[in-house]
């Protein structure tokens, strides 16, 4: 059964590489009118923005949902990796090239300035700030808004000299996370940054997902740990016992797929009472689980993607 989305809009996107400035000139306007087609069923991968969902289908097509409705030209190239956070949105392809959606919100215009050197990206992570990408010589590259917090920090774009070689990369709401293949994680940013504990071996990680002051690593055999400001991970406490997949922290709750079961598990806390913990019934494997703000979305191999938590911009048929 095919969902119907209306979209008339328009967006703006650069892609890296296309005139010779270290950084893009301002991205072309495209506008994209019609309809979304398309099955929870059939979604590949996905990231969630703000008041939305964005997807990539088993067919190579793309688009958003919700607050902010519009399909993305296609490229001709097999997306690799959606990733979104807020009102930032990149995608990224498999001949190693960067979208960046400018959805003229936000620090979005300063994400879609794609850099001009960026190029055989394998891997993406947007933030609230910018992005970073990690390349084929584990070369790690971030660009986006120079914001620093009051309370003191470093610009996203602004890499620790330590930083020389990455396995992983996570930026959140404000601070940026590595593995560094020699030096374990490393971590900056806008705000302060709480160091990965001592006593936990910080090169066996495998898995990243920061936060805002709360920081979650999954190493080779599933084991997680979770650091951060004392008072915040006081708050979200531990995650349940178990090992873990994957996992990915929003603002004040994190959720997990464990390995043993395939199946979701959430915690932190819910002071509006938004749902995010209350896991739905899914019924089959989970493949992936993102969070964000507080909303929840999961990739079940029966019923494809669902979402739960704050849902009020989305369309009924990606609500459990």
């Amino acid at each position: 059964m095919k969902y119907l989305i209306s979209t008339m809009c328009c967006f703006v996107f650069a892609l890296s590489g296309c005139n010779k400035s270290n950084t893009s000139s301002p991205p072309d306007t495209i506008y994209k009118s019609g309809t979304f087609n398309f099955d929870p069923r059939d979604v590949k991968t996905f990231a969630i923005k703000f008041g939305g969902v964005c997807v990539v289908l088993k067919n190579n097509q793309a688009g958003c949902v919700g607050l902010r409705t519009f399909t993305i030209s296609d490229r001709g190239v097999e997306i690799k990796k959606i990733s979104g956070f807020e009102d930032n949105l990149c995608l990224l392809y498999q001949d190693g090239k960067v979208v960046c959606v400018d959805t003229e919100d936000s620090f979005s215009k300063e994400v879609a300035q794609v850099p001009k050197n960026l190029d055989s990206a394998i891997d993406i992570s947007v933030g609230t700030l910018g992005a970073c990408t990690i390349n084929s010589e584990d070369k790690l590259n971030c660009w986006g808004t120079e914001y620093i917090a009051p309370s003191g920090g470093d610009a996203l774009t602004k890499i620790p000299t330590s930083v020389k070689q990455v396995g992983l990369v996570s930026h959140g709401w404000s601070n940026t996370c590595v593995n560094e293949l020699e030096e374990g994680i490393i971590c900056w940013g806008g705000a302060k940054v709480y160091p990965f504990p001592s006593d936990k071996n910080n090169l066996a990680v495998r898995e990243l997902s920061v936060g805002n002051g709360y920081n979650c690593a999954i190493d080779s055999s599933g084991k997680v740990t979770c650091w951060g400001k004392p008072e915040i991970v006081l708050q979200m406490g531990m995650p349940p016992s178990g090992n873990y997949k994957s996992i990915s922290v929003s603002n004040s709750f994190a959720c997990g797929i464990l390995q043993s079961t395939f199946k979701v598990v959430c915690w932190g806390t819910d002071p509006y009472s938004k749902g995010y913990l209350n896991v739905p019934m899914l019924s089959g494997s989970i493949s992936d689980v993102k969070t964000q703000s507080d909303t929840a979305c999961a990739l079940d191999e029966n019923l494809g993607l669902r979402c739960w938590g704050e849902t009020l911009h989305l369309p009924a048929f990606l609500k459990n």
